[in-house]
């Protein structure tokens, strides 16, 4: 009797084995898959709407970039194809570009470090730093009327900081004697700088709603020449 408990048991034994053997595995089910929100850094790359220097240049900068928001108003004399404006960085003057503010300029014809933007608001990013704005232009026949301009600017790390409306006007054109060639031509303008700050947020706000910062505000600084 015994003998066939004991053969019972280990059947029981077997069978239980191979049915725990033979039972379907139960899958796990996958994880849900859940993206971290972009980072200010991630999101200021994204909305990067001009490119102001070259891009294997951009990759040796070992200092930290910005953006700015800025408006454009030119009137008067000013009111031309384009308008240019001369940036340098104040600590580096090496760091420097040009940029045209014109609505059908011909970008073939200018430097690789030199590019245009439309009329009214504008997202430049630049390194982080303080920059000055040195000179403004307008085209004339062949050439260019340039006049000085002497307006502080502010650039800061990872951050989207808007810095008013430049509105310039030109009250007149006339003729500069001296220098080659020894006739140039030039313009008298008045300039100020206007705080349209709740525009300008809400115009970017429109344009880029997932950016996730508060836009900060350092107006530019104009000075007399």
């Amino acid at each position: 009797m015994s003998h066939h408990i004991s053969a019972l048991i280990t059947l029981f034994l077997l069978t239980g084995c191979a049915t725990a053997r033979d039972a379907a595995p139960v899958e796990k089910q996958p994880k849900a898959h859940v993206s971290a929100p972009a980072s200010p850094a991630e999101t200021l790359e994204r909305i990067r709407e001009l490119q102001n220097i070259d891009e294997k240049q951009l990759d040796s900068y070992v200092q930290e970039k910005g953006v700015v928001i800025a408006k454009t108003d030119f009137k008067g004399a000013l009111e031309q194809t384009y308008v240019k404006l001369f940036f340098q960085d104040i600590e580096k003057p090496s760091n420097k570009f040009e940029l045209y503010i014109g609505e059908n300029t011909d970008q073939q014809a200018f430097p690789w470090d030199a590019k245009t933007v439309k009329p009214g608001y504008f997202y430049v990013e630049l390194p982080a730093g303080k920059y000055k704005i040195s000179s403004i232009s307008i085209p004339v026949g062949s050439t260019q009327a340039t006049e000085k301009i002497d307006i502080d600017l502010e650039v800061l790390a990872e951050e989207v900081t808007y810095i008013g409306t430049l509105q310039v006007t030109g009250t007149k054109e006339k003729i500069k004697l001296g220098g080659l060639p020894v006739i140039k031509p030039g313009f008298e303008y008045i300039a100020v700088i206007l705080n349209e700050e709740q525009e300008a947020i809400t115009t970017f706000k429109q344009r880029y709603p997932n950016y996730p910062k508060k836009i900060l505000s350092r107006l530019m600084k104009l000075n007399n020449v």
